[in-house]
């Protein structure tokens, strides 16, 4: 028997499919959600990434040590703490010194495609924390602390389930990455 008990949620859906095999229930599952398109082919290969990057330099010299090795490789992961805070979307450029020359030098030079992480948190000295909060953009509680984590300061999720904050943040995410010429952001 299998129980399920949820103390601060006023409502939950459930969808359960069967299957006689894994790929029956794939399925299954790939008929309510969609298909999954196929990755682009210059994607495909060796993706190199790590915790952290901490600046353009770094992620400059192991691209350069691919090459010099001979090894092929076909993108890099900028990942996280690479903005100032949480919820910003762009880069430090106290670290960061100029990503759109980073970017056009990995894709020129290396024919490597830049992927940057970016995270749905906000902190609370953001620059734009109160954007978030006076436009009901941060996930609600239903009592104690609006914080989910510590990193790096108080942290609270952006509310996804709200259009409005999706496109706040796709804005930010066009402007400050995307005009960078980054085109994979995950």
């Amino acid at each position: 028997m299998t129980e399920w008990k949820m103390f601060s949620t006023n409502f939950i859906d459930y969808w359960i499919t069967c299957g006689e095999s894994p790929k029956e229930l794939n399925k299954n599952y790939s008929q309510v959600t969609g298909t999954v398109p196929m990755m682009p082919e210059n994607l495909l290969g060796l993706w190199q990434s790590k915790l952290r990057y901490r600046t353009s330099e770094e992620v400059l010299d192991v691209v350069k040590e691919y090459s010099k090795r001979g090894i092929k490789l076909s993108s890099i992961a900028i990942d996280y703490f690479h903005w100032p805070k949480q919820g910003e979307y762009k880069f430090d450029l106290d670290y960061w010194k100029n990503p759109k020359e980073l970017v056009k030098k990995l894709k020129e030079e290396y024919s490597v495609e830049p992927i940057v992480s970016v995270w749905p948190t906000v902190q609370s000295d953001a620059e734009n924390y109160n954007d978030y909060l006076e436009n009901g953009y941060l996930v609600n509680v239903n009592r104690g602390v609006r914080m989910t984590m510590q990193i790096q300061g108080n942290t609270v999720f952006v509310d996804m389930t709200n259009e409005n904050a999706r496109e706040y943040v796709w804005d930010r995410i066009d402007k400050n990455y995307n005009n960078l010429g980054l085109t994979i952001i995950g």
